[in-house]
């Protein structure tokens, strides 16, 4: 049996990361902030890293349980680099062409929300908000998109280094690994 490449199955598989992502963003997206959409983004949102492990356990099963650390770790690195490119082209495409005030609603939003409820402490939130409308320094879709895919593939990374830690180590306590 050959060793599959971490390579082609990150790939592979941030495909399907990446259609789930873009259902967790579609659902908070394009319902109301406490409906079944919005309840059903948040549920996608606490599976993701069980989505993950189940992909790299595949990934490891397949290889018979022959790969090390390296491997799994970059499998699920590139499983999450993969889809959050994907999911960033579609929050591109949403926030560019479907709702090009997506941005400068939410920062209304959070100063509209400030001025009804004072103390909910938005005040400093409420303030960057005034001031990025005021100096017309709004972020771009691209530059938000850009935001989410380093903040999401560092805690992928970091995720998926401690989830390749947690299956190597259920893989040799199921005696499926040589020590």
């Amino acid at each position: 049996m050959t060793i599959e490449s971490p390579y082609r199955r990150g790939a592979d598989d941030g495909m399907k990361f990446g259609l789930y992502l873009t259902a967790m963003f579609a659902g908070a997206l394009f319902s109301s902030p406490a409906g079944p959409g919005a309840w059903l983004a948040m549920l996608l949102m606490f599976a993701a890293p069980v989505v993950l492990c189940v992909m790299m356990a595949g990934y490891f099963r397949r290889q018979a349980y022959r790969v090390g650390f390296g491997d799994l770790w970059l499998d699920g690195t590139l499983t999450v680099i993969f889809g959050t490119l994907i999911a960033s082209a579609f929050l591109i495409v949403y926030m560019k062409w479907v709702n090009p005030d997506f941005v400068i609603n939410q920062l209304n939003s959070i100063i509209d929300l400030n001025k009804e409820h004072p103390d909910m402490g938005l005040d400093a939130y409420a303030k960057v908000a005034e001031n990025l409308i005021a100096d017309h320094t709004v972020p771009s879709a691209t530059v938000m998109a850009a935001n989410m895919l380093v903040m999401i593939s560092m805690g992928g990374i970091m995720l998926s280094a401690v989830l390749s830690l947690g299956l190597l180590l259920l893989a040799r306590l199921r005696g499926k690994r040589a020590a």
